[in-house]
Protein backbone atom coordinates (compact mmCIF):
# COMPACT_ATOMS: atom_id res chain seq x y z
CA UNK A 1 0.00 0.00 0.00
CA UNK A 2 1.37 3.41 -0.89
CA UNK A 3 2.23 5.90 1.97
CA UNK A 4 -0.24 8.41 1.34
CA UNK A 5 -3.40 5.93 1.37
CA UNK A 6 -1.93 4.42 4.27
CA UNK A 7 -1.90 7.88 6.36
CA UNK A 8 -5.41 8.25 5.45
CA UNK A 9 -6.35 5.38 6.97
CA UNK A 10 -4.55 6.24 9.61
CA UNK A 11 -6.62 9.48 9.95
CA UNK A 12 -9.27 8.01 9.39
CA UNK A 13 -9.16 5.37 12.24
CA UNK A 14 -8.15 8.44 14.15
CA UNK A 15 -10.92 10.21 13.88
CA UNK A 16 -13.41 7.32 14.43
CA UNK A 17 -11.44 6.74 17.93
CA UNK A 18 -12.42 10.83 18.47
CA UNK A 19 -15.90 10.15 18.00
CA UNK A 20 -16.26 6.82 19.59
CA UNK A 21 -15.11 8.70 22.76
CA UNK A 22 -17.12 11.75 22.13
CA UNK A 23 -20.42 9.24 22.09
CA UNK A 24 -18.69 7.90 25.12
CA UNK A 25 -18.17 11.39 26.93
CA UNK A 26 -21.67 12.54 25.92
CA UNK A 27 -23.64 9.44 27.02
CA UNK A 28 -21.79 9.53 30.51
CA UNK A 29 -22.57 13.21 30.77
CA UNK A 30 -26.28 12.44 30.04
CA UNK A 31 -26.79 9.69 32.28
CA UNK A 32 -25.58 12.44 35.13
CA UNK A 33 -28.19 15.07 34.18
CA UNK A 34 -30.94 12.53 34.23
CA UNK A 35 -29.40 11.08 37.36
CA UNK A 36 -29.72 14.60 38.93
CA UNK A 37 -33.23 15.18 37.96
Amino acid sequence: MPLPSLLAEENSNQIQDLRNDLKHEIQIRFSILVNHI
